[in-house]
């Protein structure tokens, strides 16, 4: 008797977990991987310990594993005015960070328009700039559990909390949530705090398909530095 129940439970628990949602299941992959997603881009940032609140627009491009995102800082982009002057006055009130490549082998190309010049970086240089967005497949593999429906981005979007997998260190405090239009399986955004309190939101607005290659690349004209600090200090010439 015994036996036969502790067998039932494992049935249970191995249909459960087959029928967990995953990223994969809510999110349109194809629409990401062939026609490549655009949108415009609101980012909000709080650092507490830091007394800073961030609101910058721009936009973001997403196809396979490239990822595009174009940043505009504004007079309202800082709790703090000073910083946006310190920005415009170094021509770095605008910016353009392209990640492409797959996990391991990332480039980054970080654009300075007002400078007319970029680096090119490896992923190790670049650390984490630039990718708030993860590789295409790997966030379509994270398991995902259904919060509800809420406003967001301007529309009703589905909410979905992002679950840890097992062998994930997360700390107390973290969480992460994406938020999706149902009417097309697209994501319009995200939220994700971590253990110091820091939030992040990402809004997707006026989200289409289609995106062409092209955007992938450093425009023509521009220079070519060696370093950050090269191209910013060309800047102060």
């Amino acid at each position: 008797m015994k036996k036969g129940f502790l067998l039932a439970l494992v049935l249970v628990v191995s249909v459960a977990a087959s029928a967990a949602l995953t990223m994969g299941d809510v999110i349109s992959k194809s629409a990401y991987d062939s026609k490549g997603v655009s949108a415009d881009l609101v980012q909000k940032i709080n650092l507490p310990a830091q007394n800073l609140v961030m609101k910058i627009n721009g936009k973001i491009f997403m196809k396979g594993e490239s990822v595009r995102v174009e940043m505009v800082y504004t007079e309202d982009s800082f709790n703090n005015p000073a910083q946006y002057m310190q920005m415009k006055m170094m021509k770095a009130d605008e910016m353009i960070i392209i990640n492409t490549g797959k996990e391991g082998a990332k480039k980054s190309i970080v654009i300075y328009p007002k400078l007319n010049g970029y680096v090119e970086t490896s992923e190790e240089e670049a650390g984490n700039m630039g990718n708030d967005m993860e590789d295409i497949d790997e966030m379509m593999m994270a398991p995902v559990e259904k919060v509800g429906t809420e406003s967001f981005a301007g529309i009703s979007a589905v909410k979905y909390k992002v679950l840890p997998l097992p062998d994930d260190d997360v700390e107390e405090g973290e969480s992460y949530f994406v938020y999706v239009d149902p009417s097309n399986k697209l994501m319009v955004g995200m939220y994700i705090t971590d253990a110091q309190g820091n939030e992040t939101t990402l809004e997707y607005r006026n989200v289409k398909a289609g995106v062409d290659e092209s955007v992938f690349t450093a425009p023509a004209g521009l220079t070519k530095y060696d370093n950050m600090q090269q191209m910013v200090m060309s800047g102060m010439q």
